[in-house]
């Protein structure tokens, strides 16, 4: 079973809802009211995006041609800002395989292999990492996390990833593990503060990356969760919980079209990291927000003070004070016709079941 969005009316798709639940048809499909046309344009839109693209097509170009040194992306910005889920939405539409690691956590055994006795020598020698097997499978793309967090050792080997896609391995020719199906590596990092070391690149480091710096934006937040919960709909096992997740999308589409709603800035997230008023509001904690609360508004607003700015509590009820819910259409027609009964329940219907109902 599918469910799907369409540009139908709200009340085209209530009335087929009646009819449906009418004739006590079991699990009819939901046919969920598209939004986007209510959507603002806003800065900022697409610099990670388009930053993959050109690297995507140069890489192609450079692994064709057998010459070229391979560029890097370094995606600069606070926690929850979309870096990796916008590189994760990125790799998905354009079918490429992505391999996530956490640079920070590497140690020189990850990258160069263990080391291991050897049978026939007297001396150990590593064996090959196997960190970056599934960079074998074609149009691959590696992305590094808190890189710049890594140590200094694994960068330098990590450098010579980015830049000629090989690895240490002592049982190679030459002694190198070479990834041919490598498109680009992107690493992401933190701007500096109490916590993170800062941009410490050296200078080798940042002539090989394409440096894009990262704010929580809220036209790429739109499209995200637009695809996100989108997808979800369309894969909802049973039509509760497709209207859950079509709630979930209009909420984040009311709140991220509205110009009066802002992520933090760097000078609200110290104001409200002092006060104690909840995390930072950026593109992770309303993510968050959204999954844990069930589609409703009065679920959501019961939530935010656990998750976002509790001063910005008040703008975001101005801004969903006309929001109604997603109603359970079907249900409710049901209840027009004098039977509460869910339309919806699950159960299991023999063959002759099914032909009597059609007699």
């Amino acid at each position: 079973m599918k469910f799907k969005l369409n540009e139908d009316t709200i009340d085209d798709a209530i009335a087929r809802e009646v009819n449906q639940a009418a004739q006590g048809i079991d699990n009819p499909e939901v046919e969920i009211v598209d939004d986007t046309a209510k959507q603002v344009k806003m800065s900022g839109d697409g610099d990670i995006e388009r930053a993959l693209d050109r690297a995507y097509k140069t890489s192609k170009r450079i692994a064709k041609n057998g010459r070229g040194e391979y560029q890097g992306i370094l995606l600069v910005g606070e926690a929850g800002t979309g870096k990796t889920s916008r590189v994760r939405a990125w790799a998905q539409d354009n079918g490429v395989n992505l391999l996530i690691k956490q640079a920070s956590s590497m140690d020189d055994t990850d990258l160069g292999g263990a080391l291991t006795a050897n049978k026939d020598v007297t001396v150990a020698v590593r064996l090959a990492s196997t960190e970056f097997d599934d960079l074998e499978k074609p149009d691959s793309v590696l992305f590094l996390d808190e890189y710049n967090r890594a140590s200094t050792g694994v960068r330098q080997t990590l450098l010579q990833l980015i830049n000629d896609h090989m690895i240490p391995d002592a049982r190679e020719d030459g002694g190198m593990r070479v990834f041919p199906n490598l498109l680009f590596v992107v690493c992401a990092m933190n701007p500096e503060d109490g916590y993170n070391t800062g941009d410490t690149l050296d200078r080798a480091e940042r002539s090989r990356l394409r440096r894009i710096d990262v704010v929580p934006d809220k036209n790429s937040a739109y499209k995200y969760f637009t695809k996100v919960y989108t997808k979800e709909i369309e894969q909802a096992e049973n039509p509760q919980e497709a209207r859950e997740s079509e709630g979930r999308l209009k909420i984040a589409q009311k709140l991220l079209s509205n110009s009066a709603f802002k992520f933090d800035t760097a000078q609200d997230s110290e104001q409200s990291e002092e006060e104690g008023n909840g995390q930072i509001l950026n593109t992770r904690t309303l993510a968050k927000l959204l999954d844990l609360c069930d589609g409703t508004k009065d679920d959501f607003l019961d939530l935010w003070n656990d998750y976002c700015n509790s001063l910005k509590k008040p703008v975001t009820e101005r801004i969903l004070a006309d929001y109604v819910d997603v109603p359970d259409k079907a249900n409710d027609a049901l209840k027009r016709y004098g039977n509460a009964e869910p339309v919806f329940k699950q159960r299991e219907k023999t063959l002759w079941d099914e032909l009597s109902d059609q007699l």
